[in-house]
């Protein structure tokens, strides 16, 4: 999450700052541009050596039951610990699911889909290329 936020973060502050460049025409705006955009393509090529990670990779597989079936001689013995009758029910109910509740049997960076990341991405390097041409003045007569 820190990654996520302070790529986000960057990428507005560093739009901010373009921004004061673009209305003052100071140079020190537009370096400081450029050092902004540094942190956010790192932060961002972080999270896109991430996704591929899971990308790639299968599902999660769920954990397996800590017990899916009563210790012997469960039957006969009974105290406050010991599960009730429902308790055979209850485990074969929960072996049935993929996992605890409120786990994820995939991680949610899956989700997000390859032609977004790739246009995200095509777009981040267009910015920087951009950004950088106009501070080195390529183009001006």
């Amino acid at each position: 999450m820190p990654v996520i936020s302070g790529h986000v973060l960057f990428a507005v502050g560093g739009l901010v700052v373009w921004l004061l460049y673009l209305i003052t025409d100071k140079e020190v705006f537009a370096w400081s541009t450029i050092a902004i955009l540094a942190f956010v393509a790192t932060f961002g090529l972080t999270m896109a050596v991430r996704w591929i990670g899971v990308y790639r990779a299968g599902p999660i597989r769920a954990p397996a039951p800590l017990m899916t079936v009563p210790p012997p001689g469960a039957a006969d013995q009974r105290d406050a610990w010991s599960p009730t009758d429902s308790w055979a029910a209850s485990a074969a109910a929960s072996a049935g699911r993929q996992g605890r509740p409120g786990e994820l049997a995939v991680p949610p960076e899956r989700h997000f889909p390859v032609s977004v990341v790739i246009a995200h991405g095509v777009f981040a390097v267009t910015t920087i290329v951009l950004v950088l041409l106009t501070v080195l003045g390529v183009g001006e007569s």
